[in-house]
């Protein structure tokens, strides 16, 4: 062999090192592999909150898209809108039969009113944690009065088996209700108020937690348990 051929080869090698020195070098301590969203897709996009490197692509057992997190960064699942700064995903909608994850039927079927009195769309969040989702919540503001509002509530949650053990007034509130119960052994909590005198009513409900992840990563709703 050359001279020329041995140093050229022994160029490429250290090269090749000290990429990979310089690649381990910049890897966060708190990184973590991550390469599905909860419910199973694998068509993530790494997003950076910081103007540093946080978040580091690869590929390890054949899977064509892995992510490494640094605690600065988060990813976004581009088929079902998931996004994590894990070990938490979270997604938001407006329309509560749109997540991949379905909602529990108590949060998804709360009667809304119509559009024309709606003071904007309603809105639904889900968490999930390690493999359990942990939290709904659903909130809208209704044009309606007060008392029209909290009675239809309150009829939905009777027909739902909701066993109600609180029903306190507001101490932020003048007029507002707080309601608490449980429903198929879940903790729901739910508040009808209105914060400002003439102002549109809120009402908002929230339950945890609603589910669970089998080992093949397929969420078991809550109504399926």
């Amino acid at each position: 062999m050359s001279t020329r051929h041995t140093t050229f080869t022994a160029s490429i090698i250290a090269i090749a090192l000290a990429s990979c020195c310089c690649s381990c070098q910049s890897m966060p301590d708190d990184a973590v592999r991550v390469n599905r969203c909860p419910a199973g897709h694998n068509d993530l996009e790494p997003v950076s909150e910081s103007t540093g490197t946080s978040i580091f692509s690869g590929m390890e057992d054949d899977e064509p898209e892995m992510y490494l997190l640094g605690k600065d960064g988060f990813l976004r699942c581009r088929t079902c809108g998931y996004t994590t700064d894990y070990p938490t995903w979270e997604r938001e909608s407006g329309d509560p039969k749109s997540f991949a994850v379905p909602l529990s039927s108590l949060m998804s079927e709360i009667p809304v009113p119509t559009p024309d009195l709606l003071n904007g769309e309603p809105e639904y969040s889900q968490t999930i944690k390690r493999g359990h989702v942990e939290h709904e919540y659903m909130r809208y503001w209704s044009k309606e009065p007060h008392d029209k509002v909290l009675s239809r509530l309150e009829a939905y949650l009777a027909t739902a088996g909701v066993v109600v053990t609180n029903r306190n007034k507001s101490m932020l509130y003048e007029g507002g209700v707080i309601i608490k119960g449980k429903w198929k052994g879940f903790a729901v909590d739910f508040e009808v108020v209105i914060p400002t005198p003439g102002n549109t009513t809120h009402l908002r409900g929230s339950l945890e937690p609603t589910g669970r992840l089998d080992f093949n990563t397929t969420i078991v709703p809550l109504d399926k348990k």
